[in-house]
């Protein structure tokens, strides 16, 4: 979708946005009328890349204009920025990405680090979500987790007006709380200032996936959620980092429609994990194993996560094999885990975590494109560092003339796979990138389809290229998050 016919059809979306502001509901609880939005709670290989600014603001994101930043937040970053597998449970913690870590505690070394904070929606807000460490049984059973209890002392003894992170109710959790509203509404900035926290545990979507009030596939209401979501969850990041504060990011919990996965899910989780691996934050995968579970880890209205029950009551900090069988039980694990994992190498100064990391093949040049080994895929750039500029003409697929430097992607399918192409541009870049699809060879009469945020297609068996390219830009803010992420199989916008 191009961006005339974009604005085109962005007053529906709008308007919601409008009628928010005017009203004070939250954009979710506007846009989802039709009971796609508004949960209340209930895979990706790639390359950290090369970026080094985000933007800070307390603006919502809105689809194709790089949303209402108010000023660029310097966010540098190790140089030798390594992949997240989609493999892998926990990203990796290397020599490079631990040293990192301590750098944005050293940004304010005033933060209490016994403290931290939590950020999302309604499944996040509640004392379902760690409030239950420290309750002892029933309710608390660490079984084969013992060795998180000096993680869980450590932590226990944090202040926050008199509690300790495991048992505040965070200002920037809220009921319907999408990522763009924790930031218009000054919802993170206020738990930070209150919180005084050296970590955010963090995980939206649930909300924002259902944003413009339906979850059924449409080039032009997946295009806008992708880049609102994405937009404001980089910029949460971004503003975490620059006030020292470690983001520990986290991808959604599942959502149903009709009693199915909604079609957006593989897209929200990689736009989790590249913003986390773009800029070398942690990151673990929660989805992939909330969504093992029975009934997907949801209770009965398919909205809010469920838990285990011991004595008639909910025990959400039970770990043994029975009780990681429901979702607050994993999300509480993998939450401590994350904790555990930060403190390591930042309170208790650990070098690293894990050995070694996998950096991506490729350097992105016509003549020696990034590889993508496999879907999904994450990959965040700088545009200002793209040097190549064999790439200007994109006419035979209906885009124009872009005389900037562009990064090109190669992608080998054996066979045919159903397969979305996002592009989301940084909050407040100079610039807008653009997407564009050949295959054979990424030669001006081989490009498919031109778009300013998606493409959605049927690949066929053969060699298939993704160019991001813009207008030529000197300026550090200018940064791109591209995904590429297997289609659901009811999504027919991918056919």
């Amino acid at each position: 979708m191009n961006q005339t016919q974009l604005r085109a059809r962005l007053p529906v979306a709008l308007g919601a946005l409008t009628l928010a502001l005017a009203t004070g509901c939250s954009v979710s609880s506007v846009t989802s009328a039709s009971g796609a939005g508004g949960s209340g709670g209930a895979n990706a290989p790639g390359s950290g890349g090369d970026t080094s600014v985000g933007a800070a603001s307390g603006g919502k994101a809105s689809k194709g204009t790089g949303g209402a930043g108010s000023g660029q937040v310097v966010v540098a970053g190790p140089s030798d920025k390594i992949v997240y597998p989609a493999n892998l449970q926990h990203s990796p913690i290397t020599a490079s990405v631990g040293t990192w870590l301590r750098e944005i505690a050293a940004k304010n070394p005033g933060r209490n680090p016994k403290n931290f904070m939590k950020a999302g929606d309604a499944i996040s807000l509640g004392l379902e979500y760690l409030g239950c460490i420290g309750a002892g049984a029933p309710e608390e059973d660490l079984a084969a987790h013992a060795t998180l209890q000096p993680t869980l002392d450590f932590f226990k003894t944090g202040d926050i007006a008199g509690k300790n992170g495991f048992l505040r109710q965070s200002e920037a959790t809220r009921e319907n709380l999408t990522a763009p509203d924790a930031l218009s509404a000054g919802w993170l900035d206020k738990e930070i200032v209150a919180a005084n926290p050296a970590y955010a545990l963090v995980m939206y979507g649930g909300v924002d996936i259902g944003n413009g009030g339906t979850f059924d596939p449409s080039l032009f209401y997946d295009s806008f959620k992708a880049t609102t979501y994405g937009q404001a969850l980089w910029e949460i990041t971004d503003q975490l980092i620059a006030q020292g504060v470690i983001p520990l990011l986290r991808n959604m919990e599942p959502r149903v429609s009709g009693g199915k996965l909604v079609a957006q899910m593989e897209m929200f989780s990689a736009i989790a994990r590249g913003i986390a691996q773009g800029r070398q934050v942690p990151f673990v995968d929660f989805y992939s194993q909330i969504v093992q579970t029975p009934q997907f880890g949801l209770e009965g209205d398919g909205l809010h996560i469920d838990s285990f029950v011991s004595a008639g009551s909910g025990a959400r900090c039970v770990f043994t094999n029975e009780g990681l069988k429901f979702g607050y039980n994993i999300m509480n694990l993998l939450s401590l885990e994350q904790l555990e994992r930060a403190k390591r190498v930042v309170a208790d100064k650990e070098p690293s975590l894990d050995a070694t990391g996998t950096a991506l093949k490729g350097s992105g040049t016509a003549a020696a494109p990034f590889e993508v080994p496999a879907l999904p895929f994450t990959d965040m750039r700088g545009l200002a560092a793209a040097t190549d500029k064999s790439l200007t003409d994109y006419a035979a697929c209906g885009g124009g003339n872009e005389a900037g430097g562009e990064y090109v992607y190669r992608f080998e399918v054996s066979a045919p796979v159903k397969a979305r192409a996002t592009l989301i541009n940084r909050t407040g870049s100079p610039v807008m990138a653009k997407l564009h699809h050949f295959t054979g060879m990424p030669t001006a009469g081989n490009c498919q389809t031109t778009d300013d945020t998606m493409i959605p297609k049927m690949l066929a068996a053969g060699t298939h290229y993704f160019v991001v390219d813009s207008a030529p830009t000197s300026a550090a803010g200018a940064e791109v998050l591209f995904l590429l992420t297997a289609c659901d199989a009811q999504d027919t916008t991918c056919n």
